[in-house]
C-alpha cells in the first residue's frame, strides 16, 4: 500500500493548486456545468524512477519516455486508449553481471470519473521491454508481459494537464546465458513517474 503514497500525495496536492488555473481558464465540456473536457486526442512526456525484481536481484533506475493517447468522455466518464515508449536504466548489478531494462513500451486502456478539473484513473494492458544481459556471456532480449496501474491527471488550462501514477509490470520469464548454464529471469517492475500532456 505504500507504494501508491507518492500519487496519492501528488493528486491532493494538485487538488488544491488546480482550481486557481481551472478557474482562471475555464471552458465549456458539453458534458455538463463544472466538468472538465477530457474528449480527443493528446500528448505528453514523463519522466520518473523504477525498482523491482529480476529473478532473486533486486533492481532501480530512472526512466523517462514519450505517450500519446485519445480519450471518449459522456459526462463526468472519461475512457480512452494510450501508448507510451519509456527509455530506462532500471538494472540490477553485481561484481559479476548486470541485468537491464533499456526500453518498456505499452498499450493500455484508461478509464476514470472526473471530478472538476482532476481526473483518477485505472489503466492497464500488454507491454514488451527491451532487455539486455551482461556477465560470462551476454544476451538482448525482448519479453512480452502486463502492466496495470492507476493514477490522476488534473487541467492546469485549457490544453495542458499533469499527471503523477503508478505502473506495475509483470514481464515473461526468459533464459540468458552464465558460466554454468543458463539464468531465467521473470521480471517485475513498479514505475512510479510523473508527466504533462498537451491535448489538439
Amino acid at each position: 500500500m505504500t507504494t501508491f503514497r507518492p500519487i496519492a500525495l501528488f493528486a491532493a496536492a494538485l487538488s488544491f493548486a488546480a482550481p486557481a488555473a481551472f478557474a482562471q481558464d475555464s471552458w465549456s465540456s458539453g458534458q455538463g456545468v463544472g466538468v472538465a473536457h477530457w474528449q480527443g486526442p493528446y500528448a505528453g512526456a514523463h519522466v520518473g524512477a523504477g525498482f523491482g525484481k529480476a529473478g532473486t536481484q533486486r533492481t532501480s533506475g530512472a526512466a523517462a519516455g514519450l505517450s500519446g493517447g485519445y480519450n471518449w468522455q459522456s459526462d463526468r466518464f472519461v475512457a480512452g486508449v494510450e501508448a507510451d515508449l519509456t527509455n530506462s536504466d532500471i538494472a540490477a548489478k553485481s561484481s559479476s553481471d548486470i541485468y537491464r531494462q533499456r526500453w518498456l513500451a505499452s498499450l493500455r486502456g484508461r478509464a476514470g470519473v472526473t471530478f472538476g478539473n482532476v481526473l483518477p484513473f485505472v489503466t492497464g494492458g500488454p507491454a514488451i521491454a527491451a532487455t539486455e544481459y551482461r556477465g560470462n556471456g551476454s544476451k538482448d532480449a525482448w519479453v512480452t508481459g502486463w502492466v496495470a496501474g492507476a493514477g490522476a491527471e488534473v487541467h492546469m488550462n485549457r490544453r495542458f494537464s499533469l499527471k503523477g501514477e503508478i505502473l506495475h509490470y509483470q514481464m515473461s520469464n526468459e533464459s540468458y546465458p552464465v558460466s554454468t548454464g543458463t539464468k531465467r529471469l521473470d521480471p517485475t517492475s513498479n514505475l512510479i513517474r510523473m508527466g504533462a500532456n498537451y491535448r489538439f
